[in-house]
């Protein structure tokens, strides 16, 4: 009876201790929730300045990297209110245009790394890694529909390489500084030096040319003798192609100008200005100093002049007009879905130009971010 009576007791005492050990786990497990809880909320907290937009005044999401490891994070912009922390990343992303995955610079891969590797990364909730897209090159672009994925192989060939995000098959077409039109046709351009950047080649949609750099010139009106070259692309609604080009007249100062085409038609001419010295190039053009990231609005309504490949000051052109809105410092910059609004991220912060856009930001979000995506 006596050893019973004592069996009994040991098992009721390890119950009882494994029974405040669960609580113990639970309440730890309890406390890192409310610890994640109140971090989220701390952050959400830090997004509201004094020229703050109010939570609903703006709709959609921004993606951003942040803090020392530029991990990725979203801001839900009606709610004012920041994701968990997502993955670590190389402080450079391509949100896809369905904005629900993004293709992100692999942590110790950055800008500098000619040829870095690429995660898939889902957005929704908290961002998490999928899985690994491999090593595409820079000048990244996505197709509409989100199932390819271009990138220029400075480093190697010279090419474009496109990855089907699905099954990690690659293609490859001549040329670089990819973007998908409309229809998802590729657009490049080549360069007989790509240490140069510049093309004195045209257009190129599917690997042929589309567009002649003679083309380009007769359109803005070049003398004979000019030398031209193409500063940048881009693609927009409709079969729009967008492109920048100087011309230096063998007497004269260099003219910029910006052109719209639609196949090999050109459609609009607006002259700009080639912003020389916010270049760094006073009085002359030094061709290994230009090169443009040029991004059309989804409305169609401006294209984006960023110099020195999108290291330097940006430049808003407004097509119908000519109007110029610059230079802004940025880190990088995107346009609101429906185009009406510009978020523009500085090393202060984000500053939101709305559809007037007027000289001073409308709205400023204290939140530092060297890269940016304005999604759905």
């Amino acid at each position: 009876m006596l050893n019973r009576i004592i069996t009994v007791v040991i098992v009721l005492a390890v119950v009882a201790v494994a029974a405040v050990a669960a609580l113990g786990g639970f309440g730890q497990e309890s406390s890192a929730a409310e610890d994640d809880a109140s971090r989220d909320d701390s952050a959400s907290r830090n997004l509201i300045g004094p020229h703050s937009p109010e939570p609903g005044a703006l709709r959609g999401t921004l993606v951003v990297a942040r803090g020392q490891n530029c991990v990725v994070q979203v801001v839900d912009l009606g709610g004012m209110r920041l994701s968990r922390s997502g993955p670590d990343s190389g402080c450079d992303f391509i949100v896809a245009p369905d904005g629900e995955t993004a293709a992100v610079v692999a942590e110790g891969q950055g800008p500098d790394v000619p040829r870095p590797r690429l995660e898939l990364v889902e957005l929704d909730g908290r961002p998490e890694t999928v899985r690994s897209i491999g090593r595409v090159g820079r000048a990244f672009a996505w197709s509409s529909d989100a199932t390819r994925l271009a990138g220029c192989d400075a480093a190697g060939s010279g090419d474009t390489v496109i990855i089907d995000v699905e099954d990690g098959a690659r293609a490859s077409e001549a040329g670089c500084w990819p973007a998908f039109g409309i229809d998802d046709s590729l657009i490049t351009r080549t360069a007989v030096d790509l240490t140069q950047v510049l093309s004195t080649d045209g257009v190129h949609r599917d690997g042929v040319e589309e567009i002649t750099l003679g083309q380009i010139l007769e359109a803005a009106g070049s003398e004979p003798d000019a030398q031209g070259f193409v500063l940048g692309h881009t693609s927009g609604a409709g079969g729009l192609v967008a492109v920048s080009v100087v011309q230096r007249p063998p007497n004269g100062d260099p003219v910029g100008s910006f052109q719209l085409w639609r196949g090999d038609v050109v459609e609009t001419v607006t002259e700009i200005p080639l912003f020389l010295e916010e270049r760094g190039i006073p009085g002359d053009l030094v061709t290994d100093a230009l090169r443009d990231e040029l991004v059309m609005s989804p409305d169609g309504r401006e294209v984006a002049v960023s110099l020195k490949d999108g290291d330097g000051p940006l430049f808003i052109v407004d097509i119908r007009t000519g109007g110029v809105l610059g230079p802004l410092e940025q880190s990088d910059f995107d346009w609101s879905p429906d185009g009406l609004w510009l978020a523009v991220a500085d090393v202060d912060g984000v500053d939101i130009y709305g559809p007037s856009r007027d000289e001073e930001p409308t709205y400023q979000i204290p939140l530092v971010t060297p890269a940016i995506a304005w999604r759905e």
